[in-house]
């Protein structure tokens, strides 16, 4: 079974949902038809861009934005007008930060906003540079960007890290080289939230 079929039979038993108390939330579970292949060739154009495989592949097969985390998935073009005007564009890369002592703006180079959390809290997948392909939670602390990640992380020495606490320690360990492979692709990330909403609508004897 490939990835995306995998994550469209979840999808469906997520829609499955739509109304119970799994949907606490509130928001749709339906999705959006799929975008029209030229439109989206078109608009990498408009961009100078060139989408992850498995985010143009979910916009082609599965929908154009809809179900997803707080108030749902951007369709692309909404992602790109939530983006709007800046400094700089889709085209230009994205460089990760290395630490809490660097701050990267909302609207950074390369960063696609494919979900709103509300508070002014997004998450984006890079799209331009040495990160391209995965997926960044933006917190209106520094460094502004962080990587959303899977698994356990670990610190400096590679000792499993726990957090205390400390927000600043998890964000900078988060951002080391060594937790680099932990990093989520577009598909690993939606899939997660796919995970999470099943899991809360089974029994407490399930869970």
């Amino acid at each position: 079974m490939s990835d995306i079929e995998r994550v469209r039979r979840k999808l469906e038993s997520v829609q499955a949902l739509e109304g119970t108390q799994a949907n606490w939330s509130g928001i749709s579970y339906a999705m959006r038809p799929p975008i029209e292949p030229m439109k989206l060739a078109q608009l990498e154009r408009q961009h100078g861009i060139e989408l992850p495989d498995d985010y143009r592949a979910f916009l082609l097969e599965i929908g154009n934005g809809g179900a997803g985390p707080g108030y749902g998935l951007y369709g692309l073009e909404a992602a790109l007008e939530e983006r709007g005007p800046g400094v700089w564009g889709l085209s230009d890369p994205f460089i990760p930060p290395a630490s809490t002592a660097d701050w990267i703006d909302v609207r950074a180079p390369g960063m696609l906003l494919i979900h709103y959390n509300g508070c002014a809290y997004y998450d984006g997948l890079v799209v331009t540079g040495p990160a391209r392909g995965t997926t960044w939670s933006y917190v209106e602390v520094a460094p502004g960007w962080v990587p959303m990640v899977r698994g356990e992380l670990v610190d400096a020495d590679g000792k499993p890290f726990e957090l205390q606490g400390d927000y600043q320690a998890w964000y900078d360990v988060m951002l080391l080289e060594v937790n680099r492979p932990r990093r989520t692709s577009f598909l690993e990330w939606y899939e997660a939230w796919l995970d999470s909403v099943i899991r809360a609508n089974r029994p407490k004897s399930e869970a």
